[in-house]
C-alpha cells in the first residue's frame, strides 16, 4: 500500500532575499546588452573599467556597482524604456547641472526629464525634472535594472528608434511579429 502525502505550496517561485549578488547583477547587465544587440541597431561599445574609474574621479564619488557595470558594457548608449541612456562622457556635465552632490543622472527623455540614482537616499532611482527630484521609480538601481531586464525578456517589448523601449504586441500573438 502506498501512502499519499499532501503538499501545500505557501508561495510561488523562488523569491530572493535581499538584493542581487554581483554575479546576478553581471548576468542582468549581459541580458540587457544582448537584448539591445539583437533588437536594435545601436552601436554599443565597451569603454572598460578605466573609463568608469575616470567617471568616478570626475564625479568625486563611487557609483553603484550595477550602474558601473552597465556603463562599462554599453557606454551608457542603451534606453531605459522611453529614456535614452546618457553617455559615459556626458554624465559629469549633466550631474554638475543638477547641482546636487551624490546624484548620478543616467537617462533622459525628449523633454529633459531624467532618471537619477540618488546616493543620498540609499541609491534609489528617481525621476528628475526642472523642478528637481520627483517620484521614486525603484528602491535601487539594481532592482530598476532587474525590472528592465525582466520586461525586455518577457517578449512583449520592442525597440523603436528615437522612441525607446515600448510595449507592443507579444511575439507569436495574433497580429504580432
Amino acid at each position: 500500500m502506498t501512502q499519499t502525502m499532501s503538499l501545500t505550496v505557501a508561495e510561488e517561485g523562488n523569491r530572493r532575499k535581499g538584493g542581487m549578488s554581483r554575479a546576478e547583477t553581471k548576468q542582468c547587465v549581459l541580458d540587457v546588452r544582448t537584448w539591445f544587440e539583437r533588437n536594435s541597431e545601436l552601436s554599443l561599445h565597451e569603454p572598460g573599467l578605466p573609463a568608469i574609474e575616470g567617471l568616478e574621479k570626475s564625479l568625486g564619488f563611487e557609483i553603484p556597482l550595477g550602474l558601473a557595470m552597465v556603463l562599462e558594457q554599453t557606454g551608457g548608449e542603451i534606453w531605459y524604456f522611453e529614456r535614452k541612456g546618457i553617455s559615459l562622457e556626458a554624465i559629469p556635465k549633466v550631474s554638475d547641472d543638477l547641482g546636487v552632490e551624490g546624484c548620478v543622472p543616467f537617462a533622459t527623455d525628449v523633454d529633459g526629464g531624467l532618471f537619477v540614482v540618488d546616493l543620498n537616499r540609499d541609491e534609489a532611482v528617481y525621476e528628475w525634472d526642472e523642478d528637481g527630484r520627483g517620484d521614486e521609480v525603484s528602491s535601487s538601481f539594481d532592482s530598476f535594472l532587474e525590472k528592465l531586464r525582466n520586461d525586455l525578456l518577457s517578449n512583449t517589448f520592442e525597440f523603436v528608434e528615437d522612441v525607446g523601449v515600448v510595449e507592443g504586441v507579444p511575439r507569436g500573438a495574433s497580429g504580432g511579429k
